[in-house]
């Protein structure tokens, strides 16, 4: 039985990451997009290969809440604008995403999970169980690195 663990944990930790493409692009308007679809029309500037990055798992009453939430599809409060952090207090990689954007000027909302009012804007804008996630401009990014923060925000 031990050495079946032992296997079995090697072949998690020899398993591949898992990508994620992002593509930068300028519209027909001029302005920049990043989105994890070419574009159909306009200019690739650039196209970013995100690894899964460190985030912290939520707890299962959470998730349960969340997935609860997700079917009711209620409504959160209005629209999202801007950059906005979905984090909690007691997650360590949401500390560090935050003092990236601090460190880089980078202004947001920061929208605490543990209230009633952020799991439901959570459950709206992503089916994630972890977190940070940092939305901006229509793309969500789950958890935190800061080479993965560097490419998100085009090496600011």
């Amino acid at each position: 039985m031990k050495r079946l663990c032992i296997v079995s944990a090697l072949m998690l930790l020899s398993s591949p990451g898992m990508t994620q493409t992002l593509y930068k692009s300028v519209g027909p308007d001029g302005k920049i997009v990043y989105s994890d679809r070419p574009p159909a029309n306009g200019k690739i500037e650039k196209t970013l290969h995100i690894q899964s990055i460190p985030n912290t798992a939520l707890p299962s009453a959470t998730v349960g809440e969340l997935a609860r939430l997700r079917k009711e599809g209620r409504p959160t409060t209005g629209p999202i604008s801007g950059a906005v952090m979905f984090s909690a207090t007691w997650c360590g990689y949401c500390r560090q995403a935050k003092a990236y954007l601090a460190q880089h000027g980078v202004t947001y909302k920061d929208v605490d999970i543990d209230t009633p009012e952020g799991k439901s804007a959570f459950a709206k804008v992503s089916t994630e169980n972890g977190i940070p996630y940092l939305l901006k401009n229509g793309e969500g990014i789950r958890g935190y690195s800061k080479e993965a923060y560097d490419q998100f925000f085009g090496g600011r």
